[in-house]
């Protein structure tokens, strides 16, 4: 019975993605567009990763699914905050409704991470890059201290030249989360720990995860009516769709950032349960998140939205 649901979830999935899909080629995209084309894609993947191997992080269980959508919020939210300083995305047409509009940038930041992980599950289901192996790395505690001050440094010549060297910014989410993990005895947990089993498939399939949602966040948000687009920057020659061609590199980066952000949430949660953290200290970053998300939401009004369009 639940393999006939999730059986007809996908059909359902497919269906809008299509729909959506003819909408764009006839010039007449709806005004959600940005929200249908990665919420129906990120449906067809996690109910195909269910039907074939019961493994969705979406619809497999529901803590698990809530758990991945806090984290997705949170992390949408680090990368938003970031560009208050860098200014180099700005939203254009918004609604003008704060609850229409603050809304539709939360479902955004709780769509990126479950369809990265998603197609990179899917991937895994069909069996590419399944038996990858190669050369084993060895890696220490000191080695991961030293990476933890290499991402300190990133962070410091990002925020010195941020005009620039804004994409260190990515690259230090990486190597603060993947350090993390492992100093917290994890490894099996993260991809440099399957990097010391001679293990590459989940990193490759990360990275070609985030090379495509990449370019297909960038696909869809071109013909949205409500899209962001970016700021020049010096040297960074032709555009594909609003983001310049050489930049698409830095989605990588933010895949395996983002599953790194995605395993050190794995690994507090584990700690809150082990009674680290009483019901009281829960609630408490429970209120911060709010504090957090409604902060980021305010600052973004501010700092990076261009243009509002009036709904109601």
């Amino acid at each position: 019975m639940e393999n006939t649901i999730f059986k007809l979830i996908r059909l359902v999935a497919c269906v809008t993605h299509l729909v959506g899909f003819g909408l764009l080629i006839l010039d007449r995209p709806p005004l959600l567009l940005l929200l249908i084309m990665p919420a129906s894609l990120l449906l067809f993947l996690a109910a195909d990763n269910q039907v074939r191997q019961s493994n969705s992080l979406l619809l497999g269980k529901f803590g698990r699914a809530f758990q991945l959508l806090i984290v997705s919020l949170i992390f949408g939210a680090v990368l938003e905050s970031a560009n208050f300083y860098f200014q180099h995305r700005y939203f254009g047409g918004l609604p003008a409704e704060i609850v229409l509009r603050w809304g539709y940038i939360l479902i955004l930041f709780s769509l990126q991470l479950p369809l990265l992980l998603e197609l990179e599950r899917f991937l895994d289901n069909i069996g590419l890059a399944e038996i990858m192996n190669w050369r084993k790395i060895s890696f220490t505690s000191g080695v991961y201290r030293m990476l933890l001050g290499l991402a300190g440094l990133l962070l410091v010549a990002a925020a010195v030249r941020p005009d620039s060297l804004y994409p260190l910014f990515w690259v230090s989410i990486l190597l603060l989360t993947d350090s993390l993990v492992n100093l917290s005895g994890h490894s099996e947990m993260s991809v440099s720990g399957q990097f010391e089993e001679g293990y590459y498939g989940q990193a490759f399939r990360l990275v070609l995860a985030g090379t495509v949602t990449g370019f297909l966040w960038e696909f869809w948000n071109y013909w949205s009516p409500v899209k962001w687009f970016y700021s020049p920057s010096p040297g960074t020659g032709d555009y594909l769709f609003e983001l310049p061609a050489m930049e698409y590199w830095s989605y990588t980066f933010i895949a395996l950032g983002a599953y790194g952000f995605y395993q050190l949430s794995q690994v507090m949660k584990d700690k809150m349960n082990l009674g680290f953290w009483p019901l009281y200290g829960k609630a408490v970053v429970s209120l911060l998140l709010v504090l957090l998300l409604a902060a980021v939401l305010a600052g973004i009004d501010h700092y990076t939205v261009a243009s509002f369009r009036r709904l109601i």
